[in-house]
């Protein structure tokens, strides 16, 4: 009888740990994901957003999937976008959560500066739908803001600053100078004041030669050069489509790279 007790009670306490792995650990980890998610501004996933607009004072910004991993700016210019900009903004909008809902239908969005945006974000997603927020003011305790999203009415608090949110031009497109692969490089040319400077790929060696001059070039610096022109930035876009490059002394310019 002794024996048969103590299979019992073997039994219940299985019964017992089963029940909590199986029952109460999905269960509180159901509640807890249900919780996150009813704090998040918007939801979506990122791979479904296919163009993602920013309206400020300065006009709209607007971005369009090419690929998984590349983006094209088409306003207010025609370039490459940042691919890893435009990722990591599209995952602080994914994570976006809103610490309290002010109201649930406001009867005058104005005192919260949501009757005019300062800024609006919309993401088109493969579905047809679009989501999105509008930004308002500041809220008075600092790093909050005020917003609401374009399918609802409600006044939300959000736990950020604007300037996280409000990405301009420059941020969102591709700043890269010269694209290429290093290894694929053969030849590199410098043209300064009618001088040719030129390296020459000979296998896995390096030949530099200017004039009459010739000698066997540093593997180690040449490639030291590459990788900086290859990480090279714009610092700033001047105009795009110049008149003249006279005013910029690229008509003859000082040094050319090839």
């Amino acid at each position: 009888m002794k024996f048969k007790g103590t299979i019992w009670l073997t039994a219940a306490f299985i019964g017992l740990v089963l029940y909590h792995f199986l029952i109460d650990v999905p269960t509180e980890k159901r509640q807890k994901e249900e919780k996150a998610r009813s704090e998040k501004v918007l939801l979506f996933e990122a791979e479904d957003v296919e163009s993602l607009t920013l309206s400020g004072k300065n006009g709209p910004v607007t971005l369009e999937r090419v690929d998984a991993n590349k983006w094209k700016m088409t306003e207010p210019v025609e370039a490459l976008g940042d691919s890893t900009t435009v990722s990591n903004f599209l995952s602080l909008l994914k994570q976006l959560n809103f610490i309290r809902v002010v109201e649930e239908t406001p009867a005058d969005i104005s005192v919260f500066g949501l009757d005019t945006p300062s800024l609006q974000i919309s993401l088109s997603l493969k579905n047809g739908k679009e989501k999105g927020i509008s930004v308002g003011d500041d809220h008075p305790m600092g790093n909050k803001i005020y917003l609401s999203t374009l399918d609802s009415k409600r006044v939300l608090i959000a736990d950020i600053s604007r300037n996280r949110l409000d990405q301009k031009t420059y941020d969102l497109r591709d700043k890269t100078i010269l694209n290429f692969e290093s290894s694929q490089v053969e030849k590199v040319e410098f043209i300064r004041n009618e001088k040719n400077l030129r390296f020459k790929k000979n296998k896995e060696s390096w030949q530099l030669s200017e004039g009459d001059v010739s000698a066997k070039g540093n593997k180690n610096e040449i490639t030291n050069l590459l990788n900086s022109l290859r990480t090279a930035k714009v610092k700033k876009f001047v105009i795009e489509q110049p008149r003249a490059l006279d005013p910029y002394g690229l008509k003859k310019p000082q040094l050319t790279l090839k």
